[in-house]
């Protein structure tokens, strides 16, 4: 009886706290940079699947540079008939509601002000408000949220295989069932979703073992654990098979995936005394690809394309392509130079220059680059470049603790506390967010139409409450800021004496176990996030952009529910146990 009372109380007071979160969604509003073809408004076109598909209204070179994971949820939103703004506030409370549902595994028990404070704590996550990542038409703005769910499910089907009294089948098994589509649904919203996969692939391993070591109950725990597995798998062939049925290709994107991708990582490997950590493609190296391709040299066309490029001044021996933008230069380039006018005549034509350049590398026509790779996606380094990361890494992690880059995101943006923080210029078009600062009346009528039909939020009207929304916003990051620090330090604290009672052979619970194991896990995978993300953007900080330290903290949203469990559960093992009573302390 007191236990129902305790759910009562916690979700009245859950719903108030939403009605608060689902206010401040509304009156922040939301925004769109319909000057980004390639980023905005390329994912708002998707999202119109007839178009996309059936009449492809998009250029052939532009149909498949991207997942469809975010304009799936646009499609979906607009079916609803949500706002926008709603819908994102409600991924915000699926993600806290996921993070208590775990909480109380590990705990085994529920706690009202426990779980109310955590709940809170998620809800208004400040990646949510910030004008990069948070009130903003683009994928970065939902891949927060849904990582949380992904996480704290994957999380809470893990802590289930080794706590007792264990879930009944029935609800294992409609748990594992949605845990399969959230997964393939996030994994599919970007593409460098390789890394949850990989999670769940580890933890599924090591409660297999679990499984089989009890020996008890082997067969529907083991079926329920391929579950999320098999709906990936289902899922992954269900989303190629619908672009083969359309634009005749296997795949999921043809600029990551498939024989393009393939190019990439040959052109990366290619010898050049001019690669850099910034600049993975140099000319050189496209060209001795030329030299030592048959079917590209006979491309004349096709070279002049790649190296008179419509991107980056139209000269890429002047300007050297930075980062992993020869991507987007040979989809342009294939199309511009006649070369390739479908999906799958680029695959048939890559595949057969693919080939050649292997063969190429075996003859020693080409010879290999003798620097370090952490994915053949990615371009390479040398050691003192991997090792100058460290710095980027820093700038990730004090990002996302401090807020020291976050700013208040409701519609007129005000830059004034952030120049005066980093004594920056005073133009707004310095930023490249131009489009941001003028209101959305002086956008094409026709733009504004579109996306206040597929939002339900009329963007011909100016935000009259942006300026209360961003003063609530900067009291939320001037809290965040400090309860974060004192967490992540608490965090380290409760970790590190956990660590040393069990070398000193205390003996603690089963759900302490686990919160210790997952929290670790956690931080492990921060480090390893934050390794990739600071190897990915080392073009973007050499580019000269006045505001590079803030794109290391939009391409690294993934560290701010990987170090908020951390937080979470590190403060819990500091609060649960009572060292300071221990004999050995």
């Amino acid at each position: 009886m007191t236990v129902a009372k305790k759910d009562w109380a916690f979700v009245i007071v859950a719903v108030m706290v939403f009605g608060l979160r689902l206010w401040l969604g509304r009156i922040i509003g939301c925004s769109f940079d319909p000057t980004l073809y390639h980023d905005d408004m390329l994912l708002i076109n998707y999202s119109d699947l007839r178009g996309h598909f059936v009449t492809q209204d998009l250029p052939p070179q532009d149909a498949l540079s991207k997942n469809m994971g975010f304009p799936l949820i646009l499609y979906i939103i607009r079916a609803i008939g949500l706002p926008y703004t709603d819908a994102i506030a409600i991924l915000w409370l699926m993600a806290a509601l996921m993070t208590v549902v775990l909480i109380r595994i590990l705990r085994g028990e529920k706690n009202f002000l426990v779980d109310t404070a955590i709940f809170a704590f998620v809800l208004f996550t400040p990646i949510a408000f910030d004008f990069n990542t948070g009130p903003k038409i683009y994928r970065n703005v939902v891949l927060p949220p849904l990582y949380f769910i992904t996480l704290t499910m994957m999380a809470s089907i893990f802590a289930w295989h080794f706590i007792k009294p264990r879930i009944k089948n029935s609800r294992l098994l409609l748990f594992n069932v949605s845990f399969g589509a959230i997964l393939t649904l996030t994994y599919y919203v970007k593409e460098d979703g390789l890394w949850l996969l990989m999670c769940l692939v580890a933890a599924s391993v090591i409660c297999l073992i679990k499984i089989v070591a009890d020996g008890e109950r082997r067969l529907i725990y083991t079926a329920t654990l391929l579950i999320p597995l098999m709906i990936f798998a289902l899922g992954t062939t269900a989303y190629k098979s619908v672009n083969q049925k359309y634009f005749g290709v296997y795949l999921i994107n043809n600029r990551t995936d498939g024989e393009l991708a393939n190019f990439l990582k040959l052109i990366y490997k290619i010898q050049s005394d001019n690669r850099t950590a910034s600049v993975w493609a140099p000319a050189d190296a496209i060209l001795k690809a030329f030299d030592a391709s048959a079917t590209l040299s006979a491309n004349p066309k096709l070279k002049d394309a790649i190296i008179h490029t419509r991107w980056f001044g139209g000269d890429i021996t002047a300007n050297p392509i930075p980062g992993e933008y020869l991507g987007w230069v040979m989809l342009s380039a294939l199309y511009d130079s006649g070369t390739c006018h479908k999906p799958i005549d680029q695959e048939n034509f890559l595949r057969t220059v693919n080939d050649e350049l292997k063969a190429a590398f075996e003859t020693g026509k080409l010879s290999r680059d003798n620097r370090i790779t952490f994915l053949p996606i990615m371009g390479s380094m040398s050691a003192d470049e991997i090792f100058s990361l460290r710095e980027l890494i820093k700038i990730e992690y004090t990002a996302h603790l401090t807020l020291n880059t976050y700013l208040p995101g409701a519609l007129p943006l005000n830059f004034e506390p952030f120049v005066k923080k980093f004594g920056l210029s005073t133009n707004p078009a310095d930023y490249g967010l131009q489009s941001f600062i003028i209101t959305q009346k002086t956008e094409p009528a026709e733009i504004v139409a579109k996306v206040s039909a597929l939002t339900k939020i009329n963007f011909a009207e100016e935000n009259v409450h942006a300026s209360i929304a961003n003063r609530i916003i900067e009291k939320i990051f001037s809290v965040y800021a400090v309860i974060q620090c004192v967490l992540f330090v608490a965090a380290i604290l409760g970790v590190g004496l956990t660590l040393l009672a069990i070398v000193l052979r205390k003996n603690f619970s089963c759900g302490d176990y686990l919160t210790l194991t997952i929290a670790l896990a956690a931080l492990i995978l921060s480090l390893c996030y934050a390794f990739a993300v600071a190897w990915f953007c080392v073009f973007i900080r050499d580019s000269g952009n006045i505001l590079w330290f803030g794109f290391l903290k939009y391409y690294s949203t993934a560290l701010v529910p990987l170090l908020m469990l951390f937080e979470i559960l590190g403060a819990r093992l500091l609060h649960a146990q009572k060292f300071i009573d221990a004999k050995y302390f």
